[in-house]
């Protein structure tokens, strides 16, 4: 689910009415759309033969961590890159991800 649509969501139960989302929510939304695959690209490939060997903390460290830079990265992205340029290269990430995939080329 993106967060597009846990939004959408968690405005209609709220009962606001549906409106349109304003420019800075698309920055965000586009920003998380294309850097998305490759934070769980990076997530995956950099902690493979760390995760291995850790402990519950440190696992947790690593998680938190992760998550700390996915959401840096993401709010300086949206903040200099426009949404229309987010959404054009996060097709592209998007399909070349798909594919690395799909070619086998992903496994640690």
């Amino acid at each position: 689910m993106g967060l597009w649509l846990i939004d959408l969501i968690t405005r209609i139960i709220s009962g606001e009415p549906y409106r349109k989302a304003t420019p800075v929510e698309l920055r965000w939304y586009s920003a998380f759309f294309a850097l998305f695959p490759l934070w769980g690209f990076f997530f995956v490939k950099a902690g493979h033969s760390y995760l291995e060997k850790a402990g519950g903390f440190g696992i947790w460290l690593y998680v938190m961590a992760a998550i700390g830079i996915c959401v840096a990265w993401i709010w300086v992205w949206a903040k200099f890159v426009p949404a229309t340029v987010s959404w054009a290269l996060g097709g592209v990430i998007w399909i070349t991800i798909v594919w690395l995939a799909f070619a086998g080329k992903l496994g640690p």
